[in-house]
């Protein structure tokens, strides 16, 4: 919301000197460009999907009607539109930001059901395909700069992207920000608005050269950021399934061997089941402990967010407290199709333990809908 005004105040600070900007100018086309389709968005969410009441609807339009207001009253202040052209003005962007996302989401109900999905492929393909259209006219245009600069250009957009990801990452590092935060923001930094950047080169009628580079940087940003989440997804994964491998392991020795197990020891040989068997699918017993999984793993050097994540420990929000979600339970390992652990089924040892099943909560390994237990 502040780039409105942060942006034109850095450009004139740091390219002032190479090209001419207009301050008050530059300010608008951001707000055309990026906050005025933001609050049609966000009028288009409210009705087809909110489930706020009608007076919380009302609020929301009249805030939405009033940043729409704001800008036209700048652009009034700064230019040399006279009263019935600024009403004009006003009119047109209360029909296009306002009264058509209504439109929009009444037909959207009607024709679609509200389906989200179908909206999302929608606007996913109409995404891609302006993009498309801004990257084509924007480097057709600025050909002749282009072949002049050649190489340079993807050079420095890299340099600029990387840098990014770097500085972000680490800064977010030093500030003692846990992992997953430090990525977001390391991406956000990474990937900057390429599509804002060649709305505002257009709007200078510079497209053809200042506009050449967010042409470039739009599509590289892309690649190298979905490269780098992909490559983090991996590494993440990897260290939850070495979490929960590591989970089964420290189960199924207390299991064998812990005291405090001899119940669940008990229900084991009841049940017929073989030494060789508990072995093989790793069975193990979860302590009737609050804390001792939590323990134990925070000793092994992981974190609470990555228990949090496979599912070994649980929150409650309200409290702030966070405590191990598998108590007094046969603890049976639910591995994927390819043989990694990734969950675990729980059978109370309680004669009227509630509930008597429980499993892992749905996570980024354990989906119920696509997990079947022994399919490996």
């Amino acid at each position: 919301m502040l780039a409105p005004l942060i942006t034109p105040s850095l450009m004139k600070l740091l390219a002032g000197q190479f090209v001419p900007i207009d301050f008050w100018g530059m300010m608008l086309s951001i707000i055309n460009i990026v906050i005025l389709p933001i609050v049609a968005g966000l009028m288009f969410n409210a009705m087809a999907y909110g489930k706020e009441n009608l007076r919380s609807k009302i609020t929301q339009g009249v805030v939405y009607l009033l940043i729409i207001a704001g800008k036209n009253l700048i652009l009034f202040q700064t230019s040399d539109l006279e009263v019935g052209a600024a009403f004009l003005q006003f009119g047109k962007d209360v029909a296009w930001f306002f009264v058509l996302p209504i439109v929009a989401a009444f037909l959207f109900n009607r024709l679609a059901g509200g389906k989200k999905v179908a909206l999302d492929k929608i606007m996913a393909f109409l995404s891609m395909a302006g993009i498309g259209v801004i990257i084509v006219v924007i480097t057709a245009a600025g050909r002749d700069s282009l072949l002049d600069i050649r190489l340079l250009l993807i050079l420095a957009c890299l340099l600029h992207n990387s840098a990014g990801y770097f500085l972000g990452y680490r800064i977010c590092k030093l500030a003692l920000m846990d992992e997953k935060s430090c990525r977001t923001i390391a991406l956000e930094v990474g990937m900057q608005n390429g599509g804002l950047a060649s709305g505002i080169a257009l709007e200078m009628g510079r497209g053809a050269t200042i506009g050449l580079a967010p042409a470039v940087f739009g599509p590289m940003m892309n690649i190298t950021g979905s490269s780098l989440a992909t490559w983090w997804r991996r590494k993440s994964e990897e260290k939850l399934v070495e979490l929960l491998t590591t989970a089964a392991d420290y189960f199924n020795q207390l299991l064998m061997f812990a005291p405090q197990a001899e119940e669940a020891r008990r229900y084991v040989a009841d049940r017929q089941l073989k030494e060789e068997t508990v072995s093989t699918f790793r069975i193990g017993f979860a302590l009737n402990s609050w804390e001792a999984c939590r323990t134990h793993f925070n000793d092994q050097g992981y974190s609470d967010e990555e228990l949090l994540e496979v599912g070994l420990l649980s929150e409650n929000p309200e409290r702030g407290t966070r405590y191990d979600r598998f108590r007094n339970r046969l603890m049976i390992p639910i591995r994927d199709v390819d043989g990694r652990v990734v969950g675990f089924g729980a059978r109370t040892l309680e004669k009227d333990g509630i509930p008597k099943y429980l499993n892992s909560p749905q996570t980024q390994l354990f989906d119920k809908g696509r997990l079947l237990y022994g399919l490996d």
